[in-house]
């Protein structure tokens, strides 16, 4: 991100009881932080990383890289989005 955004890009690395408190006290429903609980697991057993062809299957192209993703989706991220302040 911090290479296509051409600005600094960190991630904190929170503990789980932390993120999880924190969609709490964003209000988030129960039922979304079980799910974002899982996806946490999933991530932090480094699953998500393994390659997965589903999406070269079922569509017959491969899989956009993350690096891919923030270049086509850049403007979710620039600070002078409308409505950001």
């Amino acid at each position: 991100m911090t290479e296509v955004l051409g600005r600094p890009t960190r991630y904190t690395r929170p503990s789980e009881r932390d993120y999880l408190a924190g969609l709490g006290a964003q209000g988030m429903s129960q039922d979304y932080i079980a799910v974002q609980k899982m996806i946490y697991r999933v991530v932090r057993l480094n699953i998500s990383a393994l390659p997965n062809h589903t999406v070269h299957r079922l569509t017959g192209t491969p899989a956009t890289s993350f690096a891919q993703f923030v270049r086509d989706h850049h403007q979710v991220w620039s600070p002078d989005r409308e409505g950001d302040a």
